[in-house]
């Protein structure tokens, strides 16, 4: 995005182009320079494994999204246990208010 604006500061202009095909340009640019003269083919570390625990799920597990929502007004709590524990999408949560199959109070 500071390519793009620097070149648009300097009065660079694109014509008749729609402006996300500019985005799209300048950003495939960027990206090509920035990768210009690395390796694409380093190979992985010895012993490396996808499938083990991330490190940064230790820092995550002092989250507890239920503790935080705790002393939250219960029908403000439901709501965000439906959104962020139960994964419901917003229009769900919504439709579910309507049917006051979750009660706000």
């Amino acid at each position: 995005m500071l390519r793009l604006l620097q070149e648009f500061h300097r009065g660079k202009n694109y014509g008749e182009t729609p402006n996300r095909v500019v985005v799209h340009q300048v950003v495939t640019w960027t990206i090509a320079d920035h990768f210009a003269d690395r390796p694409t083919d380093v190979p992985l570390p010895d012993g490396w494994d996808p499938a083990a625990n991330d490190p940064n799920d230790d820092a995550l597990e002092g989250h507890d999204l239920r503790r935080l929502f705790a002393p939250l007004p219960e029908g403000t709590r439901r709501v965000l246990e439906h959104r962020y524990l139960l994964g419901f999408e917003i229009e769900d949560i919504a439709e579910q208010l309507a049917r006051r199959s979750i009660e706000v109070r």
